[in-house]
């Protein structure tokens, strides 16, 4: 690649992060009163917060890293691996079931790498 596609590979790159960073915030700020009313996290003795906290914000992280990959697929003309988003998906379903009944870390760990490793495996060569 010349250094020319390089830089502009880059800056799609940063764009597409400042893109993906802005839905999320988007969707966050969005979903934040019903967050509130239907999925606050009460502190107890695993929390880092001392107040009811919202979760389930990693909706958002999920629908901005979707939208913002097929977008980048279809602008930089490249296959999106096709297990990419069963694999946010189990991601995403992995951190809501944690969220509920506190999944012990190595069951995460490995479920999450799983997850990664069919991404990576798939992805086509470039």
């Amino acid at each position: 690649m010349s250094p020319t596609a390089d830089a502009r590979a880059f800056l799609l790159s940063l764009l597409a992060a400042g893109i993906a960073a802005l839905i999320s915030a988007l969707v966050t700020w969005a979903g934040r009163p019903l967050l509130q009313r239907y999925a606050l996290a009460r502190p107890n003795a695993r929390s880092s917060h001392r107040i009811p906290t919202p979760q389930g914000a990693g909706i958002a992280v999920i629908a901005a890293t979707l939208i913002v990959a097929s977008l980048w697929a279809k602008a930089a003309n490249v296959a999106i691996p096709p297990s990419l988003v069963p694999a946010t998906v189990v991601i995403a379903l992995v951190g809501f079931a944690d969220d509920i009944v506190s999944l012990p870390v190595l069951v995460r760990l490995v479920l999450q790498a799983a997850c990664v490793g069919a991404v990576v495996l798939t992805s086509p060569e470039t």
